[in-house]
């Protein structure tokens, strides 16, 4: 009687623990959740919060407009073409001024200057701008502040262009096609009967033990949605409670023939344990924190890792042994889920993406704000109450800069000309070869562009005063605005700026000179 309890006693004990080590009802639910976050932003669910353009800001491009719009005539004649003056020239190195920034910037400046060098285009755009009723000294206040704020809105723009790479910028079509690329191994999500969907590529004669191993090669779980599979799917091996693994009181319906790959209502089935049809706002933050709870629920042995239910032996789904999946690159001593599991690097790879699409993105819209900022303050400016009058000296200072940069182009635009008819002909120059046909003999004809320079003066260009001229060597030196050169005072402004257009190296400098 006491040897027949012992062994009912040892009976009890026995099934115990084989109910201890069978896959139980809901075992596997919370890597279903894990994994179903992850297929919950394939197909074309994913969108980006934060969305950029790469093209130039609208408020630079109208900011540039009217700055081109009120430039000085000096400024626009460096743009007209020899033969058509209404055309804007290309560049021409050996008729420019040398160590300047000019060619960089030359076709966005010629781009804006042809649209005013004809006369009724450029009265167009001064109504568009409302400039057309200013008066001389109103437009040239005007005019020095938009220089100041289009040299600023450009330098913000080019610093954007250093920090914010056009490369780095993405779009929400690109990112659906990796993450459907790391869930399903194809650019899209499959869709119903899903008879082409095969998510461990081509299983002939594979087997579930052997497909529910993550790696890179032929017959392996290499993607979420074999992910899966493997730790949900039911099959004829289940028993007990494991076709109930990721479904709850009730058993999965389909069954995975484990001989091979699971059909398409078994995949179906599979899917539609996840949210396949809500919109998520995907960040760089959101799909790292949904890898890494993926990731944490990796069980590492000294053999291998395991994703799911693992209680020996294999994932080969059978109720005493595992419905999991086995990574054979992670163990106790080494391996990392971002490298051993190729849908996870892909989508960890990803996620580094977003990060400099998002950086990129706040660099923009901040640049954007700032330019749109300078080009309203430039609008409201034109409404103040009356303009103010700009200083005599700096606003002389800075009309002959302009006038100094246009007669040092002309100048060497002469010196170019080696033949004696084509200098003849040309208002600007003069021919001091004598009966030479040909040298270089062609000059500046520097009383034929100063006339210019003052019938363009009379159409609102004009400097107020000329202080320097017909000085004595003694009240020029006597006097801080005037220099002595050679054998006549004048504007130490002028001499300056002949020196600025030669030298000219910053972009945000040069601006000023519209």
């Amino acid at each position: 009687m006491f040897h027949a309890g012992i062994c009912l006693l040892l009976l009890a004990i026995t099934t115990a623990h084989r109910g201890e080590s069978a896959i139980a009802e809901n075992s596997n639910e919370r890597p279903r959740a894990a994994l179903c976050s992850i297929i919950a932003i394939g197909g074309p669910r994913a969108k980006l919060p934060t969305a950029a353009k790469k093209e130039k800001p609208v408020a630079l491009e109208g900011l540039l407009e009217l700055n081109t719009t009120i430039a000085s005539a000096e400024w626009l004649d460096i743009f007209r073409d020899e033969k058509n003056k209404e055309q804007a020239r290309d560049y021409a190195q050996d008729k420019m001024p040398k160590e300047t920034d000019w060619d960089q910037r030359w076709a966005t400046w010629k781009a804006h200057a042809a649209k005013v060098l004809k006369a009724s285009d450029h009265q167009n755009l001064k109504q568009k701008h409302k400039v057309d009723k200013l008066t001389a000294k109103q437009l040239k206040a005007y005019r020095r502040q938009v220089q100041q704020l289009a040299a600023e809105a450009e330098e913000t723009y080019n610093e954007a262009l250093k920090e914010a790479l056009a490369d780095h910028i993405t779009d929400e079509t690109a990112i659906q096609k990796a993450i459907n690329q790391a869930i399903y191994s194809s650019d899209g999500e499959p869709t119903t009967p899903f008879t082409d969907t095969k998510p461990f590529g081509d299983a002939s004669g594979g087997n579930r033990q052997t497909l529910c191993e993550s790696g890179t090669g032929k017959n392996k779980a290499t993607n979420a949605l074999a992910w899966l599979v493997c730790i949900c799917a039911a099959d004829s091996s289940n028993t007990a409670n494991a076709a109930k693994a990721c479904t709850g009181t009730t058993a999965a319906a389909r069954q995975w023939t484990p001989t091979g790959e699971p059909d398409q209502n078994v995949l179906g089935e599979m899917l539609g344990l996840c949210d396949r049809y809500s919109v998520i706002q995907l960040t760089s933050a959101d799909l790292r924190s949904r890898l890494n709870t993926v990731a944490g629920m990796i069980k590492r042995t000294s053999g291998a890792g395991y994703f799911g239910e693992f209680l020996q032996t294999q994932c080969d789904g059978q109720t005493n042994n595992g419905m999991c999946v086995k990574i054979t690159a992670l163990t106790t001593a080494a391996g990392s889920p971002k490298t051993a599991i190729p849908w996870m690097q892909q989508l960890y790879d990803l996620a580094d993406k977003l990060e400099k699409h998002e950086k990129a993105v706040t660099v923009w819209k901040k640049a954007q704000a700032e330019i749109a900022s300078k080009f309203s303050t430039a609008q409201r400016a034109l409404y103040a109450e009356p303009i103010p009058e700009p200083d005599s000296t700096t606003a002389k200072g800075m009309e002959d800069k302009n006038k100094e940069v246009n007669r040092v182009h002309k100048e060497q635009e002469c010196e170019a000309i080696q033949k004696a008819a084509e200098c003849t002909t040309n208002g600007n120059c003069k021919w001091e070869g004598g009966d030479k046909k040909d040298g270089p003999h062609c000059k500046l004809n520097e009383t034929n562009v100063e006339q210019k320079a003052t019938q363009a003066a009379g159409t609102g260009d004009k400097t107020e005063t000329e202080k320097c001229k017909g000085k004595s060597q003694t009240d020029c030196e006597k006097a801080t605005e005037c220099k002595w050169e050679g054998k006549e005072c004048k504007d130490s402004s002028i001499l300056v700026a002949k020196q600025f257009a030669l030298s000219v190296v910053s972009a945000a400098f040069v601006a000023l000179l519209f």
